[in-house]
């Protein structure tokens, strides 16, 4: 007899993309976080996800869209009104990476599937769209932290709630 145990390994989605000076979460990423994350989410009770966000190095600073990012994300995935869900937020973790673009960027662009806001589309030729994003880690129950991630905290759970559901 063989024996073998595997280990639950954390999973990376595509990032969100945004466009330029924006925080709003498009058609786009709403579809990865609605449509990919949240039923991983709900068939593992102890699953954690984890949002990073980032800001092209062109992009105000003073907007903190980073941070804004990460937050708009995570009241989709835990507002429950709407289309959103109602994670339990103590199953957020956020981090806001300004304009570290150390980890490799994996963009979503939804092309022609998704219709999206006037000014929310990402257009495929935006060579900079990649950089401004929200990556996104599901860690099932038992799996270890993404390799050279850190500096996590609970999505704070004023300000998310006060976002409700985004448009």
């Amino acid at each position: 007899n063989l024996n073998v145990t595997l280990t639950p390994q954390a999973k990376r989605y595509d990032d969100i993309v945004f466009p330029n000076n924006s925080a709003r979460v498009n058609n786009c990423g709403k579809r990865i976080l609605l449509e990919q994350v949240t039923p991983d989410l709900r068939n593992d009770s102890g699953a954690k996800v984890i949002l990073i966000g980032h800001r092209d190095n062109g992009e105000r600073v003073a907007l903190k869209l980073d941070d804004k990012r990460v937050l708009n994300a995570a009241a989709i995935l835990s507002a429950g009104k709407g289309i959103c869900p109602s994670l339990d937020l103590s199953r957020i973790l956020i981090h806001s990476a300004g304009t570290d673009q150390a980890s490799q960027t994996r963009p979503a662009l939804c092309g022609s599937s998704v219709t999206e806001r006037a000014g929310q589309a990402v257009r495929d030729n935006d060579q900079r769209a990649q950089f401004r994003r929200v990556e996104v880690w599901v860690v099932p129950s038992g799996a270890e932290m993404p390799e050279g991630t850190s500096g996590f905290t609970s999505a704070p759970d004023r300000e998310t709630k006060a976002l409700n559901c985004p448009r």
